[in-house]
């Protein structure tokens, strides 16, 4: 049985769905995060979301390429703040892309873009919430 679909970029994607705005993407693509990063330069670049990536050494290695290269690559948009958030339960494992190189199996790495704090409380930041025309959640 074959099974085809349409692939495409995120910046394709945003540009043909005319998105405007970006906070947090979740990738997960079995060795193809290095691509998906490469395909998300302009969504990196203009909205600089943070970014939850699985690092996994097996399926990278069949792609290629490594964690360190995905890791530099977004760094690449960027001055971003990795962190393992699933391997060491408890405490807080900040990564550096060389770091990726030490591991076994995977790993989801938060990349978190490093900011001042007046960039991270900026009010588009803030979550708002719409109901019958009028914000709730939000002063006037």
């Amino acid at each position: 049985m074959n099974i085809s679909c349409r692939v495409t970029t995120l910046d394709k994607y945003f540009d043909e769905q005319r998105l405007r705005r970006c906070d947090f993407i979740k990738c997960d693509v079995e060795g193809a995060e290095l691509m998906f990063v490469k395909g998300a330069a302009k969504v990196l670049e203009a909205y600089r979301p943070t970014l939850l990536i699985e690092i996994d050494p097996t399926t990278l290695d069949r792609a290629g390429c490594r964690g360190r290269d995905v890791l530099e690559e977004i760094q690449r948009y960027g001055t971003y703040v990795f962190e393992a958030v699933d391997r060491f339960p408890g405490q807080r494992r900040f990564f550096q892309p060389a770091d990726c190189d030490k591991l076994e199996t995977y790993a989801n790495i938060l990349c978190r873009p490093e900011s001042p704090v007046s960039t991270f409380l900026r009010r588009d930041r803030v979550p708002v919430f719409v109901e019958t025309g009028h914000r709730s959640g939000v002063p006037a």
